[in-house]
């Protein structure tokens, strides 16, 4: 199975800066460009869920943000519930190089630079999570720098 990778460069600057963290300017172009909407996306390294969150509301996806930390999830979980998105979008304290607190498959996978902070060894193993999570025709997203 073939994993589609985009590679984004740069700053792309488009809409919601109010909501949007710098990587959000940089998704939200992108799936511009893919005509994303409607569809299931994993964000890996989700952080406090701010770009899932912005995401579901500008394209109208389900979102699956997956988080390491146990303290960003509970605040991405506030985040979620004070945005009336709890049906839309979703936080997974889980692991990046094992994904098995997730079970679904994906339209889109996304990732910001956590790619270009790990071994080569971390990045086969993370590439290998992500093409076991894509559906047949899903599309990883990486943006890095």
């Amino acid at each position: 199975d073939a994993i589609y990778v985009k590679v984004l460069y740069g700053f792309l600057l488009l809409l919601l800066e109010t909501d949007f963290p710098y990587f959000c300017h940089r998704v939200s172009t992108s799936l511009n460009l893919v005509h994303l909407h409607g569809e299931l996306v994993l964000e890996l390294a989700a952080s406090f869920e701010e770009s899932a969150i912005a995401m579901a509301k500008r394209f109208d996806v389900r979102v699956v943000g997956i988080e390491k930390n146990p303290e960003s999830v509970a605040i991405a979980t506030e985040n979620i519930r004070a945005a009336g998105l709890e049906g839309q979008v979703k936080i997974v304290e889980g692991d990046i190089f094992r994904f098995d607190a997730i079970s679904e498959q994906f339209d889109y996978v996304l990732a910001e630079a956590i790619l270009t902070m790990q071994s080569q060894e971390a990045k086969i193993k993370i590439l290998q999570g992500v093409r076991d999570r894509l559906k047949p025709e899903g599309k990883f997203l990486f943006f890095g720098s």
